[in-house]
C-alpha cells in the first residue's frame, strides 16, 4: 500500500495537482518533495534521535556501573581499615 501511494505521489508531483488519497483526505504536493520523501525524512530523523538516546543511555549505564564498582571497592577498603 505504501509503495502504491508513493508512486501515485511521484506521478502527481510534477503536475502539481491536488491529490485525493485513499483515506479520503486531500493534500497538495509542493515542489519536488513528495509526501513519501517527507515521511522518509521524518522517519530518519526519529531514528537518529533514538540512536542518540540509546547512546546516552549506554553512557549513563556505564557510569552507573563504574560508580557501583567504586562504592563496592570503597566499602571493602573501609572494612579492611576497620579490621586493621
Amino acid at each position: 500500500m505504501r509503495k502504491k501511494i508513493a508512486l501515485h505521489s511521484k506521478k502527481l508531483e510534477c503536475q502539481g495537482y491536488l491529490c485525493c488519497a485513499p483515506h479520503g483526505r486531500s493534500f497538495y504536493i509542493s515542489g519536488l518533495r513528495t509526501i513519501h520523501s517527507r515521511i522518509t525524512d521524518a522517519q530518519n530523523q526519529v531514528q537518529n534521535v533514538l540512536r542518540d538516546v540509546r547512546r546516552v543511555q549506554d553512557q549513563l549505564a556505564r557510569k552507573r556501573d563504574e560508580a557501583q564498582e567504586e562504592l563496592g571497592r570503597l566499602d571493602q577498603q573501609e572494612k579492611d581499615i576497620i579490621v586493621s
